[in-house]
């Protein structure tokens, strides 16, 4: 008896699986149907339908039995299966009977419920119920009913086993009257008047009440239990609430189109009945699913019943029943999908995973996304696409292959053979795929969506249909680049992720995205080289082939690629498509980002004839770069600086002399080789740069003398000068090198300057003691670095020389006499002098200076080797005052001498007088005397007398040793005896 052809449907979620009328050729009289009651076995897994008629008989009905009646006088108004107890509750003349479910016979009769009004069954879980769950309601008093023995299995209370007859407790709760339907959840009951909605709780007896009802509200009050949640709908009018066994809403309301008559439940559908009109609401979202008519099969009130599970659901009217069933999950999603209700199947296989269906769910929710992805890819719907396919778990990147065929022919063998539901046509070329898409938005059998120019290009001709194509094909590669590049990321066999970066970096390549080429072949990949070397090459996409080249290890290949880009030298690539890219034979930008490129990949390497082989370019292009290649830190190991010293001989020059700064004062490098040429190099440079250093200095004069009579414009140059000055002293702060990575190109203007490489080569000489000082000095000899030259003097120990220099060349008198003073020798004076007043190769006495010297250090000269080294034609009046004051030094000298020498010789006596006192000291020891400390006679003992006259035994003073007194505790060392002082005169004949 199937269901179809009845009604209208929007989407097929349940079906009528069987369609009858129960009561037709019956051994009965005519009667109604009157209520309804729904059944499931957990022991057998069958399911029975109870239908209780007007005139008092109780049909039973299985799916593989025929019905069996039971009768009575007056007609059932309710039916409550109790499975659990094997038993069948009847709303009977105001009375509870209980029948035996699959017999309908052992009639009991319930007394205490006498006078009820409404019948319920509890529900303590969401898995199994009381063993007896009923209730019976009277208009003065609730009685709750549940059998006697009993016991407890996963939070439910059930029978030890099927009792033949049931005892029952009975406990009484004061409630209101005029319950119409009430429901047992937990531990409260929720009851519904004409009034309001009653929560009943069990343990403390209170009523609360949760939503008042219209006045003359022309519907009854409406309940209705979902056991898998533990929840209550409250119908009012037409809207329903769900509510928890704590009386509080658990979601958003549900709004029906009618006002139900009764209502049914098989998750996560509610089943709404109004008058034959049958309605599926999805019970979270609200919204209507689908509709059935039964309205064609007579009309009069329509009953609603169903199992705890909502497997199926019964309906009735007076004659004829229903049973629905939900359409297996697997052909819902098919429909959907067939439909392109794609969002809608998502939520639908969500929901399945949500509810606990474990892996099945799980897989079966990514096979819908995989089946949404390839309908809505081959409905020209790319983005949406690559969107199904990235939340899919079962869809693989190589499923994509065989939209691409060209670039992917090499993993041909590796393509999965999956059909999944069968839902969509075959991959095939993305090509293809545009074009039966757009032809049939032509034909009118597909809409795309915004696709009113798309329609208008269609319509024009030939070629806006393949400007259209092309645009959805650059869509497409965009999309499939997308999904390739965070796909990519997934655990997958080599040879497929192989396929995919490959893929991956040829869409990249035709869609010309020079960035994300960049980042792909930087990273670690998996391309295969011959297969994309080609297709870089014909993109002109160098940078990124270098980038490849580097990430294989082929080193040599990418500085080569770089080369040719900084240096703008194609040779190599003649078959370059340079026009696609504008990378044409113009001049580019050299050092960035080639250089640097080739300079990061240089650093880290050890491999000496690499880095010396390509540095040689970049020091054409840019000498700071250069200089932190050579210098790096990176590099595991070194280069050999010998090597690298050679290689910069020819062309070196300022990085040559930078890189030997950094082998000696960064790397402290003691070899004196290396320290002698470092030394050469930063005279050489000191020696080149004088002669334009001299021209720059004159140039500087003869302007200032041209605008000296303008005063703004000498303002101007002086306050350049002063921008020159600062910039060379922070240039020379330290007198290093700075760090190579922070050079850039080398500051040329600032470091050539003739003062600031002076100052770096005399800080060196007078720091470093590992250079050759006598190669330096010849290598400078014939210059006049006249200070360079006192540094090595001084190395060498040629004293005079130095002083010489300083003296004669430099005539700096103040840095001589400083010298002399180092020496610290008084005939270093004296030459000095001598130097001063016979220079020398025809120069005049420096009789200033010598005059100075007389002044400084006379008191230290000889007066007579100073007369003898006056020459006969120095004025006498330039040096009789320095002359006469020496004298008089001199003698002032003798004399204080002699008075020093006299009070020596007092104080020297003195000492002598008292010493003799002190031997003079005498002590008289006898066998009485005792140790003035600890008491114990001396007698041939040793002691020892202190300064105070105090007698000790010898262990008194080892223990308070010489310097304290072991009786006062006086230190005479801090506090020495004063006696009074010994007075010295002398007569004829003694020393008193």
């Amino acid at each position: 008896m199937g269901g179809e052809g009845i009604g209208r449907r929007e989407r097929e979620a349940v079906r009528v699986t069987v369609e009858t009328s129960p009561l037709r050729g019956l051994p009965i009289p005519v009667c109604k149907i009157q209520c309804i009651a729904v059944a499931k076995r957990e022991e057998s897994g069958s399911s029975w339908l109870y239908l209780g008629t007007d005139n008092g008989h109780l049909l039973l009905y299985c799916l593989s039995s025929s019905p069996s009646p039971s009768s009575s006088s007056t007609g059932f108004s309710a039916l409550c299966a109790l499975p659990e107890v094997g038993r069948i509750a009847l709303f009977f003349d105001g009375q509870i009977l209980l029948l035996d479910m699959r017999t309908l016979g052992s009639l009991e009769r319930l007394p205490a419920t006498k006078g009820a009004s409404a019948l319920a069954r509890a529900m303590f879980s969401s898995n199994a119920v009381a063993s007896l769950g009923s209730m019976a309601v009277s208009p003065s008093k609730l009685l709750l009913e549940s059998e006697e023995e009993e016991v407890v299995v996963d939070r439910a209370i059930v029978p030890a086993k099927p009792p033949s007859k049931i005892a029952f407790k009975v406990r009484e709760m004061v409630c209101m009257e005029g319950i119409v339907t009430m429901t047992w959840l937990k531990n409260v009951i929720i009851a519904g008047t004409l009034q309001e909605y009653i929560l009943f709780s069990l343990s403390s007896g209170q009523a609360t009440v949760l939503f008042s009802l219209p006045q003359d509200l022309p519907w009854p009050p409406l309940l209705k239990l979902f056991p898998k949640d533990l929840e209550v709908l409250l119908v009012i009018d037409n809207v329903g609430i769900l509510v928890n066994a704590e009386g509080q809403p658990t979601a958003g309301s549900l709004l029906f189109s009618v006002v139900p008559d009764a209502i049914g439940q098989t998750p996560p559908y509610v089943v709404v009945v109004k008058q034959g009109r049958v309605e599926l609401h999805h019970r979270k979202t609200g919204g209507k699913v689908q509709s059935l008519d039964f309205t064609t099969t007579g009309n009069g009130r329509f009953l609603v019943a169903d199992d705890d599970a909502g497997s199926f659901v019964v309906i009735a009217n007076a004659t004829k029943v229903w049973c629905l069933q939900q359409v297996p999950l697997d052909e819902q999603l098919r429909d959907l999908l067939k439909q392109r209700q794609i969002s809608e199947a998502v939520r639908l296989a969500e929901e399945s995973v949500a509810d606990g269906g474990g892996d099945v769910a799980k897989e079966r929710l990514a096979v819908v996304h995989a089946e949404a992805g390839f309908l809505l890819l081959f409905d020209l719907q790319f983005e949406e696409a690559m969107d199904h396919f990235l939340q899919s778990d079962v869809f693989q990147p190589s499923e994509l292959f065989p939209f691409f065929p060209s670039f992917t022919s090499r993993w041909r063998n590796l393509l999965p053979r999956k059909r999944y539901w069968g839902l969509h046509p075959p991959p095939q070329s993305i090509q293809t795929v545009i074009e039966s898409g757009l032809l049939a938005v032509q034909s009118g059998l597909l809409v795309l969506a915004n696709a009113g120019n798309d329609l208008d290009l269609l319509a024009r001709g030939p070629s806006s249909k393949s400007a259209l194509a092309d645009h959805f094909l650059l869509s497409a590669m965009r999309s499939f680049a997308r999904y390739l590049s965070i796909a990519r990321d997934k655990e997958m066999k080599l040879d497929v992720k192989e396929g995919v970066d490959t893929l991956l970096l040829k869409l990249y390549a035709q869609l010309e995205n020079t960035e994300q080429l960049k980042l792909l072949t930087a990273s670690p990949n998996s391309c295969v080289l011959e297969e994309v070397e080609t297709t870089l090459k014909a993109a002109a996409q160098l940078h990124p082939l270098a980038l490849l080249y580097e990430s294989k290890g082929l080193y040599t290949s990418a500085l080569e690629v770089w080369r040719t880009l900084a240096l703008n030298d194609f040779q190599g690539f003649s078959s370059l498509q340079t026009s696609r890219t504008g990378l044409s034979m113009k001049a580019v930008e050299p050092l960035q980002p080639f250089a640097e490129e080739a300079a990061r990949l240089l650093e880290a390497s050890s491999d000496s004839s690499l880095v010396l082989q390509h540095v040689g370019w970049i020091l054409r292009l840019d000498q700071g770069l250069a200089l932190r290649v050579l210098t790096s830190s990176k590099r595991s190991q070194p280069l050999p600086p010998g090597d690298v010293l050679t290689f910069l001989d020819d062309d070196g020059g300022l990085v040559r002399q930078r890189y030997l700064q950094w082998l000696v004062q960064e790397q402290g490098s003691e070899d004196t080789l290396y320290h002698t040429e470092l030394a050469i190099s930063l005279a050489k440079a000191a020696l080149d740069t004088r002669l334009t250093y001299s021209s720059g200095e004159a140039h500087e004069k003869g302007a200032k003398l041209q605008t000296s009579d303008a005063p703004n414009e000498t303002a101007h140059a002086d306050e350049g000068s002063s921008f020159r000055k600062e910039h060379d002293k922070k240039i020379t702060q330290k007198h290093q090198l700075p760090p190579a990575d922070a050079m850039g190109v080398l500051p040329r203007a600032a470091f050539m300057n003739h003062g600031v490489i002076r100052e770096m080569l005399q800080t060196f000489l007078a720091a470093s003691d590992k250079y050759d000082a006598e190669a330096v000095l010849a290598s400078i000899q014939e210059s006049e670095l006249w200070r360079e030259h006192v540094i090595l003097y001084k190395k060498l120990g040629d004293e005079m020389a130095a002083l010489r220099t300083l003296a004669l060349k430099l005539e700096d008198s103040e840095a001589a006499e400083h010298y002399c003073a180092e020496l610290g020798r008084p005939e270093v004076y004296m030459q000095l002098l001598d130097m001063y007043l016979k220079p020398g190769e025809g120069r005049e006495p420096m009789h200033g200076a010598a005059v100075r010297l007389l002044h400084c250090h006379g008191a230290s000269l000889d007066p007579l080797q100073v007369l003898e080294a006056l020459s006969a034609d120095m004025p006498l009046p330039l040096a009789s005052q320095t002359i006469a004051r020496m004298m008089r030094a001199r003698v002032h000298r003798h004399r204080q001498g002699q008075i020093v020498k006299n009070l020596e010789r007092h104080i020297n006596l003195e000492a002598r007088v008292s010493r003799v006192e002190e031997r003079s000291r005498h002590v008289c020891i006898t066998n009485e005397t005792a140790c003035a400390n600890c008491r114990a006679r001396i007698g041939t003992k040793l002691f020892a007398l202190y300064p105070n006259d105090c007698v000790v035994c010898y262990k008194c003073s080892r223990l308070f040793g010489e310097q304290i007194c072991p009786v006062t505790g006086q230190d005479f060392e801090k506090d020495p005896i004063s006696r009074p002082p010994l007075y010295l005169t002398r007569s004829n004949s003694t020393l008193t």
